[in-house]
């Protein structure tokens, strides 16, 4: 048991470096993924959603376990998300407050519901 953990490197630096690049990789995507959940919920929302049905619905989809992760966050967290959304969204497009059941918003004569579980 002594000679295995021995024969393991003790820090990250001296390992090998495809390691490492796959670790930074891994973490850019990751990390990008979260950043681009805005500029996706703004760009949907100056779709029309009666001739992109199926874009928005991949996007929804695409970014359901965030969603899902802003639901179960406390208030303030998802009271932070829906103005951050609303900052970025059309002038005559609403977001609204129900992110508690999924991501919804208001333009006029309609209410779309970008994701619901």
């Amino acid at each position: 048991m002594i000679r295995l953990l021995s024969s393991l490197p003790m820090d990250i630096s001296h390992s090998n470096p495809w390691t490492k690049s796959w670790i930074l990789w891994i973490c850019l995507i990751i990390m990008s993924y979260l950043l681009a959940f805005g500029p996706v919920v703004w760009l949907s929302m100056r779709l029309d959603p009666v001739k992109h049905q199926r874009t928005l619905r991949v996007l929804g989809l695409s970014y359901q376990p965030v969603v899902i992760a802003i639901a179960e966050s406390p208030a303030p967290m998802k009271y932070a998300v829906e103005e951050c959304l609303q900052f970025g969204a059309p002038h005559h497009i609403h977001v609204t407050h129900g992110i508690d059941r999924g991501l919804f918003w208001q333009g006029p004569g309609y209410t779309y519901t970008f994701l619901s579980y």
